[in-house]
């Protein structure tokens, strides 16, 4: 980012922001968190039971830039790269470049 720290609003009006997430649904909100030392680890006190069968794993996907926002893609699964082209790049993040390439903060300024 030291790179950029002199671009103007413009120039950052181009740059295209993603993220995924995973979270899970079903999740206990309960939860505690203990600390402990190594020596009282598996002390039943220390010990709650978690039906990890209740939790579903939901994986998102999403972009952002200046005035844009692309749609919601919702994962399948930790994926590789080859995944990650079909089920995100191809039909989320192109589409989306190319709707921002139509802005007119970009379009003018090739």
């Amino acid at each position: 980012m030291l790179a950029h720290r002199h671009w103007t609003i413009n120039e950052w009006a181009k740059v295209i922001w993603t993220d995924e997430l995973a979270f899970e649904l079903g999740k206990r909100v309960d939860q505690v968190r203990v600390w402990r030392t190594a020596n009282k680890k598996w002390l039943l006190e220390n010990l709650a039971v978690n039906h990890r069968s209740e939790c579903q794993l939901v994986m998102i996907w999403g972009g952002f830039c200046a005035a844009h926002r692309s749609s919601i893609v919702f994962l399948h699964s930790w994926m590789n790269s080859q995944e990650m082209v079909r089920q995100v790049y191809r039909p989320a993040l192109c589409p989306f470049v190319e709707q921002m390439e139509q802005a007119p903060w970009i379009r003018g300024r090739h």
